[in-house]
């Protein structure tokens, strides 16, 4: 047994020793699982040669034969046909079910040997989310008073990484516009104390660090404070 989970317009193929090849067309919107299972007859389990799917990237098909049925199982449209005894059967292969959407077909079983108990869909894939940066925020709460400068921010990760050594610098200006601003020697930690002049201004620089996935993030920098 073959267990395939998909979403989206699909045809499956399988092909059964001693016997014939068939095609399963299906169209859902809703994610679900199939399973090829095999039927034994006089103690004798037919065998799975082949089996290849093709996945679409949710387009619903361009067309479908006009004499199709459907068979609604779970939670998908199958698409079956009538023949002449009045009983219904898989489409053949060759079926000219025409797709909509771009297709890929992945084959699970080749020759008898599985090469994949799951495959996945639908395709193309939608590639993965990048890992995102940290953020850091700088407080309104961040000040300069009695001679000594406060940096006060929050780091915020969408991964949940957790906060690394961050980086910390801070400036100092002649005014509250950062005119002449340059960096302070030696001021690299999260607090500046004890050495801020009250006749100039001063900025506070984070570069947010994670501990793992993508680091660092962009820097956050404050209002210019004045050193009163």
């Amino acid at each position: 047994m073959v267990n395939i989970p998909v979403t989206g317009a699909v045809k499956v193929e399988y092909t059964i020793t001693g016997g014939g090849a068939y095609a399963l067309f299906a169209d859902t919107a809703t994610p679900t699982k199939w399973e090829i299972g095999l039927k034994t007859v006089d103690g004798v389990t037919d065998t799975l040669q082949r089996v290849c799917v093709t996945y679409t990237d949710g387009v619903p098909f361009a067309s479908v034969p006009a004499e199709a049925t459907t068979s609604k199982q779970h939670q998908a449209t199958h698409y079956l046909r009538k023949l002449d005894s009045g009983t219904e059967n898989w489409w053949p292969t060759d079926t000219a079910f025409g797709f909509a959407g771009e297709t890929k077909t992945v084959c699970v079983v080749t020759d008898g040997v599985v090469q994949g108990e799951e495959v996945a869909g639908p395709f193309p894939k939608t590639p993965a989310l990048a890992n995102a940066a940290p953020v850091a925020t700088v407080s309104g709460s961040t000040f300069c008073g009695l001679g000594s400068c406060y940096g006060i921010y929050t780091y915020t990760d969408a991964e949940g990484d957790a906060e690394g050594t961050s980086l910390y610098q801070w400036y100092v200006a002649d005014d509250a516009s950062g005119t002449n601003a340059t960096a302070i020697s030696g001021a690299t930690g999260r607090d500046f104390i004890g050495r801020a002049d009250p006749l100039k201004y001063y900025q506070f620089r984070v570069t947010p660090v994670a501990v793992s996935g993508t680091s660092p993030g962009s820097t956050a920098v404050s209002a210019w404070m004045s050193g009163m």
